[in-house]
């Protein structure tokens, strides 16, 4: 038998720890990639989202500059002249960039920080749409159904019909005004302003800083909430009313087989005496009747 010496016990213990340590390593290591991967799912998603909110504000800033009073390339002269004040814009930043590479830095911080926030704003809005159509009974007795976009859009547009004064249009609506009228329209739940937020990122309101209203429920002075000028198109079905707690079927009348036939020996008693036809009961069925 071969005996084991003290120092061959020490390395043999060593070499354990050491591919305990390794297997350690190798775990963290994994868990550090796996994250690193998802971050930069989630920058790469929130750039294109971040992208295409960016362009899509500047395009309607753009768009509002045309007269519609005027024909022609009047008209249109102020989307051209606003389109070359974002390119100067654009060349200058790039320039600044050049001649100062430390500006990247920053730039490039903010960005990544907006664009993680446009990815959890989107979650957020994808977790709220999909939460009414879980079947689940804990879910279901949690959260009262909320508005589809397209219902969204409409109570917005009727919101600001509500709240327009003296004939003339509120310039916005705030975020207590949607939850009031949400809360009105879907009771059951209790609505806030995270909601009204979640239901603008699904019907795609855009949501202004300092923005003012008027009418009931409205803060004083400005705040953020939905412009009224950047609300979609009405869509073309009609407007929702209330959602209803329990729609009530078509009534049914329940009638008796005696209540038959006395109603049956009242008309044969109405008829005139050269009537040619006449209620027949059927032999086989008394509930049943026939026209002879």
């Amino acid at each position: 038998m071969s005996e084991t010496t003290p120092e061959g016990g020490a390395l043999t213990g060593r070499a354990d720890e050491l591919k305990v340590k390794a297997a350690q390593a190798e775990e963290k290591a994994k868990q550090a990639s796996a994250w690193a991967v998802r971050l930069m799912s989630a920058l790469g998603e929130g750039t294109g989202l971040l992208g295409r909110r960016l362009t899509d504000r500047l395009k309607g800033w753009c768009l509002e500059a045309h007269r519609s009073d005027l024909t022609g390339l009047s008209a249109d002269l102020g989307i051209y002249v606003r389109g070359a004040l974002l390119l100067g814009a654009g060349a200058s930043l790039c320039w600044l960039v050049y001649r100062h590479s430390a500006l990247m830095w920053p730039l490039a911080v903010g960005w990544s920080l907006a664009a993680l926030r446009a990815k959890v704003s989107a979650d957020k809005a994808k977790s709220a749409k999909e939460a009414p159509a879980d079947g689940s009974p804990e879910g279901a007795g949690k959260r009262a159904p909320g508005p589809s976009p397209e219902a969204f859009v409409h109570l917005l547009h009727d919101l600001v019909e509500t709240c327009s004064e003296g004939g003339k249009i509120t310039p916005g609506l705030h975020h207590a005004q949607v939850v009031a009228a949400l809360s009105s329209r879907y009771p059951g739940r209790a609505w806030k302003a995270a909601d009204s937020r979640a239901l603008c990122e699904a019907a795609g309101v855009p949501l202004t800083r300092g923005t003012r209203a008027t009418g009931p429920g409205a803060s004083r002075g400005a705040s953020t909430g939905v412009r009224t000028r950047d609300l979609p198109a009405r869509p073309p079905h009609p407007s929702p009313g209330p959602s209803p707690e329990g729609a009530q079927g078509p009534g049914v009348a329940v009638v008796s087989a005696g209540q038959i036939e006395q109603q049956v020996q009242q008309q044969q008693q109405q008829q005139p005496p050269d009537n040619a036809f006449a209620f027949v009961q059927d032999e086989s069925n008394p509930a049943r009747w026939h026209v002879a």
